[in-house]
């Protein structure tokens, strides 16, 4: 099973946010900065079954709430759409 860790503890701006993401999804660097190219990606370029991990989400500025919201929501309907076998989804908290 292929992971990713996604880690949001460094996070300050929306680049950063979306840095990360790029970074934790191994996604490439062309790859848009908005959760519509995210659910993209998550769905039809990341190598599954996979785990996806997220942590430092808590830790957040409050202007990145929304988006971390956002993120939370695609993975949710990730888990809802996709089996469980192709997509296993935590959001660890401190």
């Amino acid at each position: 099973m292929k992971r990713y860790e996604i880690d949001l503890g460094a996070v300050k701006t929306y680049w950063d946010f979306y840095k990360a993401l790029q970074k934790g999804l191994e996604l490439p660097a062309w790859c848009g900065m908005n959760m519509d190219a995210i659910w993209d990606m998550l769905t039809g370029y990341c190598e599954y079954p996979a785990q996806i991990m997220v942590t430092g989400g808590e830790g957040l500025p409050r202007d990145l709430q929304d988006e971390y919201e956002r993120l939370l929501n695609v993975l949710n309907d990730l888990r809802r759409e996709y089996p469980q076998d192709r997509f296993e989804v935590l959001i660890l908290k401190a």
